[in-house]
């Protein structure tokens, strides 16, 4: 269109000629830039969309590989679903073979497991790791068929809105007065700028008509959402830290419960094996005395048996240690001297820390009473070594130094809450890496540890400090980074002699006997060995291998039975039960009851050592002739 004929046009006329192509610029922006950008968005939402469902699945099908479960695998695949745009998903082991699959011939239409194509689809993988091992991949994909049919809906709205735009635009501009050109013109500039991402922009408000008005209220339809804008933001924000410490407080609590059944199955299968080892035991210790009972001194044979009887009463002593690491005990609180239980733990110290550490005891001469739980105070020493060996994995050297202890107003004890007195100090140094001032002033909360994922379990110092308080005693920590670690015990010093001095001073003679005895044992091998100690020794022996055959031989016998020695834990009738039916028929029978249990299995029996005749395995003939000669001597119970 030539410049005369443009400026023989009416105003209005060029108004719409301008306006016009002004629209059809935008329309055409629009319909070249909003689908594309739409079809952008939308697959970046599906890919992040699919990679948080591959990474969910890895972590929650990690239990099933580790443990090859396949059915607990396909479940945990099956969470995917609740995705409606997953179009497959397949698990598979750490050599590629599938575990479970979700839609398997989607999955090879679109290149997974050998098979071809793929372009129609948006792939992710994720690993499946535990404490650093792969165990396999988690494959998910995405159809990408409906953005595309989205994308071509959109082009085509976008075309049409265009059109509309421009139409009604020709037909609003031929109806507006020139007086309201220029502001609306000054409005549509704004409004471009502030769809282009320009939100702190307003549009002018000089004019006091219509379009002024007009302006005032874009401007303020515009704080509005700015404000509505930050406030999403800052809910946004708010809501995803509060997702993040759910999920850590979740994990936490999982990690605590699985520890606590991880636990719970050391602590049976423990108490399973000290039951069977413990009559193991006690056949092999009794049998070895019974004959060195008949070999003279000094023979190749005797010496034989003597190293045999030895190493049955290490196999016991390890026995109770290892009760006494891998579950509750009943607490059984007595003197002993704490030099004698440090060096007892030599052995097992040394197979705890290995080769490249070497121990230094440095025990105050003499005797150290204290009145403790011995396996309570076995395993303070334990932790303690172990996390002193962790601090020093390229090998050092702890040192064990027990002292007397006068603590009074001003000492280095004083802070710690001590009350003046005499203490007996157990000292555990090592020459580690140390600690810092934040992981000191936390070592003993519950749960808290330094070692990796899987290595420790924090509750080693917690279970240490709730040990030394619980006896009345303190502790404190002395660390520097790159100096080593002191951890300093304080405990009450008892006036009383330590236990096994007053055993060792009082040991019994083995007397004969001519009473009647009924044995009531399920384990042939234990039940031959007390009948044949108790007959050797003069005694009448009724035998029995269950509860049953117990009463049985109590009917059979109408003579007097002298004493009933049964085992707690039987088939059938137990051994409580066993006695109470007994003593309906025999109304003072005494009772001796033996078990090779851990001492909670027994009470749950109705059985408590301490305030019943108990002798627990695994233990000699003249262990069972002294107790015997003990109870019948006192008769009726």
């Amino acid at each position: 269109m030539s410049g005369p004929v443009l400026r023989r046009l009416k105003i209005r006329t060029k108004l719409v000629l301008l306006v016009g192509l002004l629209l059809g610029l935008i329309a055409g922006g629009i319909l070249a830039y909003l689908p594309g950008r739409a079809r952008q968005a939308e697959l970046r939402a599906l890919a992040t969309e699919t990679d948080a469902i591959a990474r969910m699945t890895a972590y929650s099908v990690a239990p099933a590989l580790l443990f090859e479960d396949r059915r607990s695998a396909q479940e945990a695949l099956a969470g995917a679903r609740v995705a409606g745009r997953v179009a497959y998903a397949v698990v598979t082991d750490e050599a590629g073979e599938p575990v479970a699959t979700l839609d398997l011939q989607v999955a090879r239409q679109a290149g997974v497991l050998g098979g071809s194509g793929g372009e129609n689809f948006y792939r992710t993988a994720a690993p499946v790791e535990r404490d650093g091992t792969l165990l396999g991949t988690v494959h998910v994909g995405a159809s990408l068929a409906a953005i595309e049919d989205e994308h071509a809906v959109i082009v085509r709205g976008t075309a049409v809105l265009g059109a509309l735009v421009f139409l009604v635009g020709l037909a609003a501009t031929w109806a507006i007065g020139s007086v309201v050109t220029r502001p609306l013109r000054q409005m549509v500039g704004t409004a471009r700028r502030i769809g282009a991402g320009h939100l702190d922009l307003r549009a002018r408000t000089g004019a006091g008509d219509e379009a002024g008005e007009l302006a005032k209220s874009f401007n303020e339809m515009l704080d509005r959402l700015e404000g509505a804008r930050s406030e999403l933001e800052a809910l946004n924000r708010d809501l995803e830290r509060r997702v993040e410490e759910g999920i850590g407080a979740y994990r936490r609590l999982e990690e605590q419960y699985h520890h606590a059944q991880r636990m719970e199955a050391v602590g049976r299968l423990a108490g399973g094996v000290a039951h069977d080892f413990n009559n193991l035991l006690t056949a092999i210790l009794g049998y070895a005395e019974l004959a060195l009972q008949t070999l003279p001194d000094g023979g190749p044979e005797r010496a034989h048996l003597e190293e045999i009887r030895k190493a049955g009463e290490r196999a016991a002593a390890l026995t109770q240690q290892l009760l006494n690491f891998s579950r509750k005990q009943v607490v059984r609180p007595r003197v002993l001297d704490l030099n004698e239980v440090v060096l007892g733990l030599g052995r097992m110290m040394q197979r705890l820390i290995g080769e490249t550490i070497h121990v230094d005891n440095r025990l105050r001469p003499g005797s150290l009473p204290v009145r403790a739980d011995r396996g309570q105070l076995e395993q303070v020493v334990v932790n303690i070594v172990v996390n002193a060996r962790d601090a020093m994995p390229a090998g050092g050297t702890i040192l064990l130094r027990t002292a007397e202890l006068s603590v009074g107003d001003g000492g280095p004890w004083s802070v710690a809450g001590a009350t003046p007195g005499r203490y007996v100090l157990l000292e555990i140094s090592d020459s580690g890496t140390g600690m810092d001032e934040q992981t000191r002033a936390r070592i003993f909360e519950p749960f808290f540890t330094t070692k990796a994922l899987g290595v420790g379990t924090g509750l080693g110092m917690a279970t240490v400090y709730s040990i030394v308080s619980q006896n009345g005693g303190h502790i404190r920590i002395a660390s520097e980074l790159g100096r080593g670690t002191a951890v300093g015990i304080l405990l009450p010093w008892c006036l009383e002699a330590p236990a096994e001095e007053i055993a060792a001073a009082a040991e019994p003679e083995l007397q004969n006997g001519s009473e009647t005895v009924l044995v009531v044992e399920d384990e042939d091998a234990v039940r031959n060995l007390m009948a044949g100690a108790l007959r050797s020794h003069g005694y009448r022996v009724l035998t029995a291998s269950s509860g049953e055959e117990a009463l049985a031989a109590s009917e059979r016998h109408p003579e007097a039975i002298h004493l009933v020695v049964t085992d707690v834990v039987m088939p059938g009738l137990g051994g409580r039960e066993t006695v109470e039916e007994l003593r309906r028929r025999r109304p003072r029978l005494p009772a001796l009851y033996v078990s090779g249990y851990t001492d909670d299995t027994v009470l749950q029996n109705g059985v408590s050592s301490e305030e019943t005749p108990f002798l627990g395995k695994p233990f000699t003939g003249g262990e069972l002739l002294v107790k015997v000669r003990e109870l019948v001597e006192a008769g009726s119970p």
